[in-house]
């Protein structure tokens, strides 16, 4: 489906004003003959009304069926890595069955990482340290904020938005509802794959990975 819609809708008043160019056509004083004339005040009025749907500033919208996907994948130390294992799986599983125009990972912790292939999602350094190598994500905190304003940098334009949040929801600094508006206003529909809760473990320096 496709539509057009104006950003400004008072322009279109000035069209009033089309039969004023026909009657200074009437009251032209030159000896040009009335088929010249006719094709010049023709011009005229084209002109116009270009230039009235220009100051309309119109919007041509086309509908799409291609998709881009932003997976978010929580990775903090309230998730357990069996979880981890079977949202990669289900992400690779969800590629191949939906064929989305293009996907995006983001891994998150006490920050958030933008990826182009989801296999170097479990190549990732984490630590459950709060002091930490350079570039590891912290395990210890969890910042779903974070990773939804990283998922908005991934989406392909002019294609269908979808954000699957793969998390236990427990949200230990940031403030996720500062960034629904953002997703609201770029029309990003959200979809969970909720984890549940997981018993203490010691700590990880890489991600499981999966086949």
């Amino acid at each position: 489906m496709t539509s057009l819609s104006f950003t400004a809708l008072w322009p279109l008043a000035l069209l009033l004003g089309l039969p004023l160019i026909w009657w200074l056509r009437r009251g032209s004083a030159t000896n040009l003959s009335p088929g010249y004339l006719n094709a010049a005040t023709a011009l005229r009025t084209l002109a116009f009304t270009l230039l009235v749907f220009a100051l309309t500033a119109p919007v041509w919208l086309a509908a799409t069926r291609e998709v881009s996907v932003v997976y978010a994948l929580d990775v903090s130390r309230s998730v357990s890595p069996a979880y981890i294992e079977s949202a990669l799986r289900w992400i690779r599983e969800s590629n191949r069955s939906q064929h989305p125009a293009t996907a995006r990972y983001v891994a998150f912790a006490d920050r958030a990482i933008l990826l182009d292939d989801v296999e170097q999602v479990p190549q990732l350094a984490v630590t459950s340290a709060s002091s930490a190598a350079a570039g590891a994500l912290k395990q210890g905190a969890t910042d779903i904020e974070a990773a939804l304003d990283t998922a908005l940098l991934g989406f392909a334009p002019d294609q269908v938005k979808r954000l699957v949040l793969l998390t236990d929801g427990n949200q230990t600094q940031g403030d996720v509802w500062q960034v629904l508006p953002r997703l609201q206003s770029e029309a990003v529909r959200v979809y969970a794959y909720p984890a549940g809760a997981r018993a203490p473990r010691r700590c990880r320096r890489r991600l499981p990975a999966t086949a």
